[in-house]
């Protein structure tokens, strides 16, 4: 199975393998334009959350003004474990969920 593999706003190597990339065509048609982008969501997001059912999972959004569907946020999960990172999904969703904010940083 090939991969590629990007490195997010915190310097870390990040998997996204055909598999996942065939599974969010298949599941999210609408993502056929955006799929390519998720290198630039991953280096430069505007916000990060921990989700709140699951604390490996990463959700790291960017505000498009223009798709398919309207004005979304791009949603790019990124599951985190100690010694890997890897792409579960992404879509284009109306709201950020609820969780820890890990971007941008309070204290910074």
């Amino acid at each position: 199975m090939s991969r590629v593999t990007l490195t997010d706003y915190l310097g870390r190597k990040v998997r996204f393998t055909t598999e996942r990339r065939r599974h969010i065509l298949k599941y999210h048609p609408e993502m056929l334009e955006w799929v390519d982008r998720v290198g630039a969501v991953l280096a430069q997001p505007e916000q990060v959350i921990r989700s709140r059912s699951d604390p490996e999972a990463e959700l790291f959004y960017v505000w498009q003004t223009q798709t398919r569907v309207g004005p979304k946020y791009l949603c790019v999960i990124v599951v985190v474990r100690s010694s890997e990172a890897f792409i579960l999904t992404v879509y284009l969703t109306d709201a950020i969920k609820k969780g820890t904010v890990l971007w941008p940083r309070d204290d910074e």
